[in-house]
């Protein structure tokens, strides 16, 4: 869906503001690095920001509008050479993806040296839809209507499954 470039720069301005507070309150805040897809300029600045804020050693990325792989791949990209800049590596932490995106996604961080974490209600949110998770012949995870069980046992099961496919 398209978004106005305004609503980008006041969340852009609200973020920096807020790190800034956390920051001067001498507390350690996780920035979620967020710019427009392309943007190179606002890319430049993270790497900048990074590159002076040494301490950082953690960093959050917001996947929740990207479910295809091909709208994903570029963002991706563009956070491993953003990361690649200030020299260390860095504990990412990944929001919104799901299960089809999410262990490419980690594999290609842990590639670049980072540490990946995967935050995601796709486990949780199968199953209260009445399906559970399993690897299929090829080894990807997939889901189908599933009427045994509790919902507590169905989420529980969908979120080790989806632990185990992320760590194989």
């Amino acid at each position: 869906t398209p978004v106005p470039f305004f609503h980008h720069t006041a969340m852009f301005m609200r973020h920096h503001k807020v790190l800034s507070e956390i920051d001067d309150a001498g507390l350690t805040a996780v920035p979620n690095l967020y710019w427009l897809p392309g943007d190179t300029r606002e890319i430049r600045r993270w790497r900048h920001w990074l590159s002076q804020n040494e301490r950082i050693a953690m960093v959050s990325k917001d996947f929740t509008s990207t479910r295809q792989w091909a709208s994903v791949a570029p963002k991706l990209n563009e956070l491993i050479q953003l990361l690649a800049i200030p020299g260390r590596t860095f504990s990412v932490l990944i929001v919104g993806t799901g299960a089809a995106n999410a262990r490419k996604i980690s594999l290609m961080l842990k590639k670049a040296g980072h540490t990946p974490t995967i935050i995601s209600s796709a486990p949780i949110m199968k199953a209260i839809s009445g399906h559970k998770y399993y690897v299929n012949a090829k080894g990807k995870l997939v889901d189908q209507q599933w009427a045994k069980g509790t919902l507590s046992d169905i989420m529980l099961d969908n979120i080790q499954l989806f632990e185990k496919h992320l760590n194989t």
